[in-house]
C-alpha cells in the first residue's frame, strides 16, 4: 500500500459512513427525511477532522503505515526479493522509507538474505529513483544482457579491449541503452565501445555510443568506479549515424579530445 492509496482508503471510509448516515436518513425520516439528515452533521464533521488528525500522527501516518508495511512484506518473503522496489522506500518514502530500510538490513533471519544485501549494496549507489530503476530493468533483462555483450557492440578500433568493470556498470546503470543495442538487428551501425585516451592521462576512456536510445556518453575511471563526462552542446543524430555507419571514427586533440564522427565532432568536458 502507497501512502496515496492508505490516504484514499481513509477518504473512502470517511465517504462510506456519511452514505450510510443518508441512507439511514431517509429510512429513519421516512416522510420527513430532511429534518434527520442535518442532525448526523456534526458527528460527521467531527469524524472527519479526527480522521485528518489522525493522518498527520505518527498514530495513522500513511508514510509509516506503507514503508512499515513493504517492509514487513519483503523480511516475511511475500514478495520477491530481486524485483522488489528498494528505490521507492528510499527515494518516495523520506525517512520513513530509510528507517524501513534500516530495519531490513539489520534483520539478519529473512528469507533471499544474500539477495537483500546485494540489492541494498546497489541502492547505497544509486544517487535518484531513475538510476534505480536501471538497476530494476537490468534485472528483468538479465538473460539478454549475460555474456560477452561486445559481440553486439563492438570496440573501437578493432581489436581494443574495454577496460574491467565497465560492461557490468553498463548493465546495471544502462540496462536500457544495453538492451536496445543487443536487441537490434544490425547493432553495429547503431552502438559502438570508442576505447580511447582522451584526456591524455595514463588510463584510456571509453565512449558508449547508443544512438536512438541514450546518445553518446564519456565513461571515465575514477578510482575504482566509472563516472559520466557530459558533452558540450548538441550534434546532428544523422551525420553521427552516418559517420558511425561508414566506420568515420578518430578522435582530436583539445583539453579533452573531441570525438569525430564523419562530419561531426563530439567534445566532452572534464567535470
Amino acid at each position: 500500500m502507497t501512502p496515496e492509496r492508505l490516504l484514499a482508503t481513509v477518504l473512502a471510509q470517511v465517504v462510506m459512513v456519511k452514505s450510510i448516515w443518508g441512507a439511514a436518513a431517509v429510512v429513519l425520516g421516512r416522510g420527513d427525511w430532511r429534518a434527520w439528515l442535518p442532525k448526523g452533521a456534526a458527528p460527521l464533521l467531527a469524524l472527519a477532522i479526527l480522521a485528518a488528525l489522525a493522518v498527520l500522527t505518527p498514530i495513522a501516518d500513511p508514510w509509516a503505515l506503507s514503508a512499515r508495511g513493504q517492509a514487513n512484506r519483503l523480511i516475511a518473503g511475500v514478495v520477491d526479493a530481486e524485483a522488489f522496489d528498494y528505490g521507492y522506500l528510499k527515494f518516495s518514502l523520506g525517512r520513513r522509507g530509510k528507517a524501513a530500510l534500516k530495519r531490513v538490513a539489520d534483520t539478519n533471519e529473512m528469507a533471499n538474505r544474500e539477495v537483500v544485501a546485494r540489492r541494498l549494496e546497489y541502492l547505497a549507489e544509486a544517487e535518484n529513483y531513475h538510476t534505480w530503476r536501471s538497476e530494476l530493468r537490468a534485472v528483468a533483462h538479465r538473460e539478454t544482457l549475460e555474456g560477452d555483450l561486445t559481440a553486439a557492440i563492438r570496440p573501437w578500433p578493432p581489436g581494443a579491449t574495454v577496460p574491467d568493470g565497465l560492461i557490468d556498470h553498463l548493465r546495471r546503470r544502462f540496462a536500457n541503452n544495453l538492451v536496445w543495442c543487443v536487441k537490434r538487428k544490425r547493432p553495429g551501425r547503431q552502438c559502438r565501445l570508442v576505447v580511447a585516451n582522451m584526456d591524455e592521462d595514463s588510463e584510456a576512456e571509453v565512449v558508449f555510443i547508443s544512438l536512438g536510445s541514450g546518445g553518446v556518453r564519456l565513461f571515465d575511471r575514477v578510482a575504482d568506479s566509472w563516472v559520466v563526462r557530459p558533452t558540450i552542446g548538441g550534434f546532428s543524430y544523422q551525420k553521427v549515424r552516418k559517420g558511425l555507419e561508414a566506420g568515420e571514427i578518430r578522435t582530436e586533440p583539445g583539453v579533452v579530445h573531441d570525438l569525430i564522427l564523419g562530419e561531426e565532432r563530439i567534445s566532452f568536458r572534464l567535470k
